[in-house]
């Protein structure tokens, strides 16, 4: 016995079907991923962000961001909020919340990070995302004392 298909049926499954499997989400899957930011003493930055980015050889630079919380604790966000960050090696920026009013000139306002954690080039920091969840310290410094 011969199955019968409308050609309108078939057209749409030879269409639809290698776009589908061809497109797919393109994004990488993520992993929790939170933490602390802490100063050498333990104590933690009060407030501020923080920046992951991928490091992986010829593929996609991927971002992941958080908010730094009152107790130093973050969430980070890639694709939606709190979905963690893809799996892999990153590049780690931290930078302090701003000061309170913006008529406060930067030399004025004494630094609670030291400058150099507030640009992958230069922060040094990094951290390896595995699959599953993620619990991170990130430890930073305080600017060195000018004599």
């Amino acid at each position: 016995m011969q199955r019968y298909y409308p050609r309108a049926g078939v057209l749409l499954l030879v269409l639809l079907v290698p776009l589908y499997c061809a497109c797919g989400s393109g994004r990488p899957e993520t992993y929790t991923t939170k933490g602390k930011v802490v100063f050498p003493d333990g104590s933690p930055l009060s407030g501020g962000s923080i920046m992951f980015q991928s490091t992986g050889q010829g593929e996609k630079v991927y971002n992941a961001r958080g908010l730094i919380g009152p107790d130093g604790t973050f969430e980070m966000t890639t694709f939606e909020p709190n979905d963690g960050a893809v799996a892999g090696k990153h590049i780690v920026m931290v930078r302090e919340s701003a000061p309170a009013t913006d008529f406060t000139p930067p030399s004025a306002t004494a630094r609670l990070v030291d400058p150099r954690f507030m640009s992958f080039d230069t922060s040094g920091l990094t951290v390896d995302v595995k699959k599953g969840d993620n619990d991170l310290t990130i430890k930073i410094d305080r600017p060195a004392k000018r004599r």
